[in-house]
């Protein structure tokens, strides 16, 4: 097809071509904000308070609930994390999740912001959430601070949808 042909297309349906540009922006600001939260990922041996989060995941939820363990953090991610090591309990492994829960956060947020402000203004935070270096860092570790940034972006989506109507 020849750039003549291009711009014949262009001019038939301009919508068409600035929407697939865009869909592929977003599309590899997700990938690419992925990629960052894994790389590296199982390379470092574990921190004293993951081996923590690890000892509190192993003794199971009764441990949990009768306060063996003092934690202060959400035990909705200790109960999936309980799950999660029956797969495996290798530093990739255990911060696997935190990291898929980190990267889900990325598209949350698309949402809220492109209902809240606009596609432009969601492309923006997209892009600064998948590169910023403290929101890579805490989805790398073995502990719930990317499961609550995830599930605070899935409750403030709930609350402006149940604010806008």
């Amino acid at each position: 097809m020849s750039s003549m042909d291009d711009t014949r297309i262009s001019r038939k349906n301009p919508g068409l071509i600035s929407t697939f540009k865009i869909h592929n922006i977003i599309l590899g600001i997700l990938f690419f904000g992925l990629f960052l939260r894994l790389l590296n990922l199982g390379k470092k041996s574990l921190w004293l308070d993951e081996a923590f989060n690890l000892a509190v995941v192993k003794s199971g939820i009764k441990a949990l609930w009768s306060k063996t363990f003092e934690t202060h953090h959400p035990p909705l991610h200790f109960i999936l994390q309980g799950f999660w090591i029956r797969f495996g309990e290798t530093e990739f492994w255990l911060r696997l999740l935190p990291a898929l829960f980190g990267a889900a956060a990325i598209p949350l947020l698309y949402v809220f912001a492109k209902k809240l402000a606009g596609k432009e203004a969601a492309i923006t935070s997209i892009g600064l959430a998948a590169f910023s270096p403290l929101l890579i860092w805490y989805s790398q570790e073995a502990r719930p601070y990317s499961f609550v940034v995830a599930v605070g972006m899935a409750a403030m989506m709930a609350a402006l949808n149940l604010f806008q109507k």
